[in-house]
């Protein structure tokens, strides 16, 4: 019992930290496609 729930736990933070991952990556990758554009 107890080792579902924390896998459910586990699991809504692997998503929570995939989405600020994705989201961090995805500004650095604009910021760095923006810089290239502009200056390149």
């Amino acid at each position: 019992m107890t080792e579902g729930r924390a896998g459910n736990r586990n699991e809504g933070d692997a998503a929570q930290r995939e989405k600020y991952l994705k989201a961090a990556w995805g500004k650095r990758y604009i910021k760095n496609r923006l810089r290239r554009c502009l200056t390149g």
